[in-house]
């Protein structure tokens, strides 16, 4: 069990630092917004994840050797964004403007993190194997290695975007 949740907590940090689409959110929304809407933004696998698993462990499972799905969604998450950073460079961080707006961080950072080829990678190699690993020890295991995943994920993301709204409120 410890084995599982450190794991979980050296990978969810990896995964909460390494920059990326909802890293760029969750900083966007805290400069736009408030630390309370990039928190919403870190908080989102939490909410996206369990079905890009399922489908991450279905796809091992039936097509290992298929890269369409991966492609389309790769694709679509370019899209988007490309989107969010034309949306960031239109955005007055400091004007006032931007915080006339209405806030959808939290629907934002689901979107990202679906579109985001990101998870699916990251569930598709590293993850599921560990899931796997994990499955076969018990589901104390999976627990474990799941939360401490999360945890550290969220807290990463949640310390990082701290970090920036300190240095622009300074």
């Amino acid at each position: 069990m410890i084995e599982s949740i450190s794991l979980g907590l050296i990978l969810g940090l990896t995964a909460g630092v390494s920059p990326g689409p909802l890293l760029t959110l969750v900083l966007t929304e805290t400069l736009q917004h408030n630390i309370r809407a990039g928190i919403k933004v870190a908080f989102s696998p939490v909410l996206t994840d369990f079905p890009v698993i399922l489908l991450c462990i279905f796809f091992l499972s039936r097509v290992s050797s298929s890269n369409i799905i991966l492609g389309i969604i790769s694709l679509a998450g370019g899209c988007y964004v490309f989107y969010m950073g034309i949306e960031a460079m239109k955005a007055d961080f400091f004007g006032g403007e931007s915080l006339k707006k209405e806030e959808r961080s939290l629907l934002k950072g689901v979107i990202t993190n679906l579109l985001s080829p990101h998870p699916y990678l990251f569930w598709i190699t590293v993850g599921g194997s560990i899931l796997s690993g994990a499955m076969a020890k018990g589901v104390h295991a999976v627990i474990g290695f799941l939360g401490g995943f999360y945890v550290a994920l969220v807290a990463s993301k949640m310390v990082g975007e701290d970090k920036v709204a300190q240095c622009f409120t300074n």
